[in-house]
């Protein structure tokens, strides 16, 4: 695995990231291409997809981790310890993201990253709800693929701002339509919206804290940090 620590100075806020693919074209058909160029195979070393390792502190970002502690809907710890690891198109996007709330005088608040299969599994087999916690078996979440932030504002003082329910509170209260808030909360859920979709990422309907970067695509993973270093 390969690891790299995001320490980014935004300069310019309101960036906009377009991430273009071109797919190659070829002339050829298949009868016209040579059939004794190979004729042993050949091994290829593979290289696995890269991950971005998030630096909270440097980041002036506030640290919690829900599923490295008990402060989550099981009530015990799911994750060895706290880091959290995105992609790195998702990962370069909060870092636009956070630069955002900072101009504004808030802080970016992480409650999860990127989740490892087997964790979900456990989440769903608890959840048995796929409108809160995504099935395994039918696709599996973004946050499997290193593509998700769950995340929440804060003061400068690390006070987390209101937003009408709690993290992980899987009811109508938590979806981004319910309109029986305040008008603080509210607001709150307006401003963290735009901030993300500004930095590139979608909300989920269901979740005012779930945010997903869609400009690309990794499959699924399940590997396990260390808490080592």
């Amino acid at each position: 695995m390969r690891r790299t620590p995001l320490n980014i100075t935004i300069v310019s806020v309101g960036v906009s990231l377009f991430l273009a693919c071109t797919p190659s074209k070829t002339d050829l058909l298949v009868e016209d291409l040579p059939i004794h160029k190979i004729d042993t195979a050949v091994a290829v070393e593979y290289d696995p997809p890269p991950w971005t390792e998030i630096n909270i502190d440097s980041m002036n970002m506030v640290e919690s981790m829900a599923y490295a502690d008990s402060s989550n809907f099981i009530g015990k710890p799911i994750y060895p310890c706290a880091r959290c690891f995105l992609r790195p198109e998702a990962a370069n996007s909060l870092a636009i993201a956070n630069s955002l709330a900072n101009e504004l005088g808030l802080r970016m608040v992480l409650f999860d990253c990127y989740r490892p299969l087997k964790y979900q599994k456990v989440m769903f087999d608890l959840v048995q709800n796929p409108r809160y916690v995504a099935e395994p078996k039918k696709g599996g979440s973004m946050h499997n693929k290193g593509l998700a932030v769950d995340l929440s504002l804060a003061d400068l003082k690390g006070n987390l701002l209101e937003f009408g329910s709690d993290f992980d509170e899987f009811s109508e209260r938590s979806h981004h339509d319910h309109n029986k808030l305040d008008s603080v909360a509210k607001s709150n859920r307006a401003l963290l919206k735009r901030i993300m979709i500004e930095a590139g990422f979608e909300p989920y309907a269901n979740e005012w804290w779930h945010y997903s970067y869609k400009k690309v695509d990794y499959e699924l993973d399940d590997f396990v940090w260390d808490c080592d270093n």
